[in-house]
């Protein structure tokens, strides 16, 4: 896309510096840095710390801890790259690094870079205020942060997977091409008014033919639009969409500000769903869905903007989402929340069998994680038909002396949690040479 808005003389208008401010500068902008595969180091072309180029195959690319910035377009054209995974030692990056690269899903940033941050795979610098870059693969919502002030120019182009986009009420910047050739794009959540918004932002651009004058644009046809306040908001800040099916006015009083997280717990553990919205008289309703089961259901009885629950064994990958209304029955769902239920006990190291001489030690040991987990040793003599308690050997690693009758004896642990829910280790033998 970026290379057909070349063609007519639209050069990019955003490049950020190593601290993250939005500054104007053409498509010659400073160099920076680029990604780095988990490959050969004849992958990446490094001056003076710069990525300038990816030479590599693509897939899931590490960039090495030694790049501190990624140059203009050094990823670009880059049709099977995956993901990207930036160091903290990048201090800067440059204009179009990840330009036509059509499969990149998510841009992860070292969770201690100083300059640049990443939420579900979306670029954006430090504090959140800018939405640098959104991977051209990304499929489904983009749900902008709500501490977001500026999006880029050409921070969404070419997301063609993308089918609907909530911009909070924080933005005030909405720079070129911003969301341009985002031809799946189907619904648009805004929450804000009077932002500055370029003419161009939501074009669609296309081949004018052999007989035309090169690339021209049209406005993107959105079935839904949700605003917050007024259409004529943005009529008035020159808002170039055409609204497609619908046009919901002041449908978007209920805004969604913290997701519910998917989890992973024990069998008998509690878990705690949660989500935070901004509105006035808000109910909530939680829906979940089983694995297995083609739709929700309504959970019966919890209608609070918290629930906890103890899950059993049904619920392992159960998902969970909830419905938020205001006063007025506008209402909005949240993300979906995924629960994985481990084991109440998983052993994750077995006792195992040994041979020792006479007169010799032999320790017996078992690992298992859990809550409360108290032990308890048996053991079955060679001839004898059913084990017996190990009267006193309760650790989880106990030692003794056998003598000759232990020969062939056979040892295992039972392991109970605070619940009560038991499991017992692998039988292991002892033999006495």
């Amino acid at each position: 896309m970026i290379k057909k808005i070349l063609a007519v003389g639209l050069t990019a208008a955003f490049f950020l510096s190593a601290g993250g401010t939005a500054l104007a500068a053409s498509s010659s902008a400073s160099k920076a840095v680029g990604t780095s595969h988990m490959q050969a180091a004849s992958d990446f072309v490094i001056k003076n710390g710069v990525l300038t180029e990816y030479k590599g195959s693509g897939g899931d690319v590490v960039i090495p801890n030694t790049v501190t910035g990624i140059g203009e377009c050094a990823f670009g054209g880059c049709e099977n790259l995956k993901s990207v995974t930036i160091p903290k030692s990048v201090t800067s990056i440059g204009e179009d690094v990840f330009l036509e690269c059509v499969k990149l899903e998510k841009i992860i940033v070292d969770s201690g870079n100083a300059y640049y941050s990443s939420v579900n795979g979306v670029l954006y610098n430090k504090g959140k205020t800018v939405l640098i870059k959104c991977p051209e693969g990304k499929k489904g919502k983009l749900l902008i942060p709500n501490t977001v002030v500026t999006i880029s120019a050409c921070a969404c182009a070419d997301c063609i997977g993308l089918t609907e986009v909530t911009i909070p009420s924080s933005v005030r910047f909405i720079y070129r091409c911003a969301f341009s050739d985002c031809k799946g794009l189907k619904t648009l959540n805004i929450y804000t008014s009077y932002p500055i918004v370029d003419e161009e932002a939501f074009y669609v651009y296309f081949d004018l033919g052999p007989d035309g004058d090169g690339f021209g644009g049209r406005r993107n046809t959105i079935e839904t639009v949700n605003y917050a306040g007024s259409s004529a908001d943005w009529e008035a800040a020159g808002f170039p969409l055409i609204v497609g099916n619908t046009l919901n006015l002041n449908c978007l009083s209920v805004n969604i500000t913290a997701q519910p997280k998917s989890q992973s717990v024990r069998l008998g553990e509690p878990v705690t769903f949660s989500v935070k919205a901004s509105g006035s008289g808000l109910k909530y309703q939680w829906y979940f869905k089983k694995k297995g089961q083609t739709s929700f259901s309504e959970w019966k009885g919890r209608i609070g903007r918290t629930e906890t629950v103890i899950p059993n064994s049904t619920w392992d990958g159960i998902q969970i989402y909830c419905k938020v209304t205001d006063s007025k029955g506008n209402s909005v769902a949240s993300d979906k929340a995924t629960v994985t239920v481990k084991p109440a006990i998983e052993i994750t190291a077995q006792p195992k069998s040994q041979s020792v001489k006479l007169g010799e030690s032999v320790t017996f040991s078992v690992k298992a994680s859990g809550s409360g987990l108290k032990y308890q040793w048996y053991f079955k003599k060679k001839g004898q038909k059913s084990f017996s308690e190990w009267k006193g050997r309760i650790g989880r690693t106990e030692t003794v002396t056998p003598n000759a009758t232990w020969n062939g004896i056979q040892i295992y642990c039972k392991i109970t949690d605070s619940a009560g829910n038991t499991v017992n280790s692998a039988t292991a033998t002892v033999k006495i040479g």
